[in-house]
């Protein structure tokens, strides 16, 4: 008798442990990012702030729920002269930056969007100061804000500039942060009013790397930074 109910006991026992694992299992597969995918009208959502239908055939949307950050790209633009020296471009997303750059190169070598995060009442000048700018003289460097035709509302744009306007960036290397001022190359802040935590740094050099699939009757329609939007 003793022997039967230790057998049931041990059956009970291990049917119980059976569900628990079963119940824990579910549970961390729901939890897990890798098994989460973005609902069908969460991508349907996306393809309509992006317009992806208005691109040209081919062009492709890169969103990073991460960083609430998002553009539209030609992977393999058709104004490309060697394909052979001049790959296709692949996204790489590290830390808190997105990089545009060659397939199969250092994506450090390519473009890049950085994301700061900041104080929502504080504009993004302010934040510029705050950041970047403690322990240098304004004397030497300022922000300044640009004039850039956005082609989305509530966009604003700023980069840290000299004050002394007959020197130019060459001239300047420890009076202002190095990698986030004026350059020869295009380089700039950029915040939407309508998410006011945070900005993002645009690090794009001087060539552009490929359009953003807008069409156009030229080899070469606006650059992919122009699609960059902030959602969240």
């Amino acid at each position: 008798m003793n022997q039967q109910k230790r057998f049931i006991s041990t059956v009970i026992i291990a049917i119980v442990v059976i569900f628990a694992g079963a119940a824990i299992y579910t549970t961390l597969i729901k939890k897990s990012p890798e098994n989460t995918q973005a609902p069908a009208d969460t991508q349907s959502g996306l393809n309509g702030i992006f317009e992806l239908n208005k691109k040209e055939p081919g062009t492709k949307l890169y969103y990073s729920e991460k960083l609430g950050v998002g553009f539209t790209y030609v992977p393999t633009p058709a104004y490309i002269p060697n394909p052979t020296s001049n790959p296709a471009f692949t996204i790489t997303e590290q830390g808190n930056k997105i990089y545009m750059h060659a397939t199969g190169q250092n994506p450090e070598t390519g473009q890049s969007i950085e994301v700061f995060t900041k104080d929502p009442k504080i504009s993004l000048e302010q934040a510029i100061t705050d950041q970047f700018l403690k322990g240098y003289n304004p004397a030497d460097c300022f922000v300044k804000t640009y004039n850039y035709e956005q082609r989305f509302p509530n966009y604003v744009s700023a980069g840290i500039a000299f004050s002394d306007p007959n020197n130019g960036w060459w001239q300047n290397p420890d009076k202002c942060p190095k990698n986030y001022s004026e350059t020869n190359g295009i380089q700039y802040f950029l915040m939407n009013k309508d998410v006011p935590d945070k900005f993002l740094f645009l690090k794009l050099g001087q060539d552009s790397r490929t359009s953003d699939g807008t069409p156009t009757t030229t080899n070469h329609g606006p650059d992919w930074s122009n699609s960059i939007q902030i959602l969240k």
